[in-house]
């Protein structure tokens, strides 16, 4: 009889142990660890193996949404302890990502802009200089006299690359043929840039725009260590009356590149 109660209870008992094992297996498998395994919010699932979502729909397949209103909330993150956090596979067609913010990334390294390398690229930046003010009749002089003077900056480390320019010129109806109108742009005291507008006595009353060119002989100014300041003067010089013929506008472009 005793032998008999023993043999129940290691029935009952290795019984008990498969249902415990059962309950234990079930319970790692929730818990999300393993091939297999169901994933659980809330919890760490590991798993060493790929997992994979595949689907067939005309929007996200997977969307995450954080909606704490905390500084440091972030709605996903990828990590790597050595290999590439993120790896985009798309079309060729297509970008392999967007954004619907301007704000700059912290620590990105763009290595390319419109497929030139970075040691390809350079700052510049265009500095307009305009006339004092419009409708100007400069001085009485057939000689070159000095209409206005202001300064330009030059920053610190670029050069000067180019200068353009262009004015507008009401020709007065007592300008006879052949008559001209001669305009000088200086930087530093150098004669940067020039132009020549000829009127005929039938322009006369006509507006028109007097374009200014590079002077063969300009210098290059080369970049400063610290911002600059440089003096633009402007001159004129004509050949009929200049008390009818008015500068409408003039308007000057420094570029500067570095």
């Amino acid at each position: 009889m005793l032998a008999l109660v023993r043999t129940a209870l290691r029935r009952k008992a290795a019984a008990a142990t498969a249902v415990v094992l059962v309950f234990l297996v079930a319970g790692t498998t929730i818990a999300g660890s393993g091939i297999g395994g169901v994933f659980n919010l809330g919890r760490t699932n590991i798993v060493n193996y790929l997992t994979t979502l595949t689907g067939s729909y005309a929007s996200r397949l997977l969307q995450v949404t954080n909606t704490s209103t905390s500084a440091a909330a972030v709605g996903a993150q990828i990590k790597a302890s050595y290999g590439t956090p993120l790896q985009l596979v798309g079309s060729s067609a297509k970008p392999p990502f967007t954004t619907n913010s301007g704000i700059k990334v912290t620590n990105l390294n763009a290595d390319r802009l419109d497929n030139l390398d970075s040691t390809q690229l350079m700052r510049a930046k265009r500095v307009r200089v305009s006339s004092p003010a419009p409708g100007t009749t400069p001085t009485t002089s057939s000689s070159e006299t000095e209409w206005f003077t202001t300064t330009v900056t030059q920053p610190a480390g670029q050069a000067v690359a180019g200068f353009a320019g262009e004015a507008t010129v009401t020709v007065p109806s007592t300008c006879t043929s052949g008559s001209a109108v001669d305009l000088f742009v200086y930087l530093d005291n150098e004669l940067v840039l020039s132009g020549t507008e000829y009127f005929a006595t039938s322009s006369a009353n006509l507006t028109k725009t007097l374009r200014l060119q590079l002077w063969a002989g300009a210098r290059t100014f080369v970049a400063p260590d610290v911002a600059t300041a440089r003096q633009v003067k402007v001159t004129f010089r004509e050949g009929c009356n200049p008390e009818t013929w008015t500068f409408q506008s003039l308007k000057l472009d420094f570029m500067f590149i570095g």
